[in-house]
């Protein structure tokens, strides 16, 4: 802001809980299930540029994953949050299988 009448100041410092652990059975869960759709995969954490609402619950001690049970392109992930956000339908099935293994786990 190239105003010197105009103030910025911060009302709280955010809190940086650090990521939930990797080694607990929900995670197990979700990387069981990717490799029943995705046996080639990969399961890890990775770092996203902006904030989740995740925080506020592993601030209070709550396991909490940003999952993404879905194989998307560059172009897709790309309108996220925008008004042309769209997911393919055949992606949004395959997430759904994804996700219905997880939750028929023993987490």
């Amino acid at each position: 802001i190239n105003d010197p009448q105009v103030a910025v100041e911060s009302l709280s410092k955010p809190v940086d809980v650090g990521p939930s652990p990797t080694n607990t059975p929900l995670f197990e869960a979700m990387r069981k299930a990717i490799g029943n759709q995705y046996p080639e995969a990969v399961v890890t954490p990775m770092l996203v540029p902006f904030g989740t609402d995740s925080v506020k619950l592993r601030k209070r001690g709550v396991i909490a994953y940003g999952f993404n049970p879905m194989l998307l392109d560059a172009a897709t992930v790309a309108t996220m949050h925008s008004d042309e956000e769209r997911i393919p339908v055949t992606s949004f099935l395959q997430g759904i299988r994804v996700m219905f293994d997880v939750l028929r786990s023993e987490f």
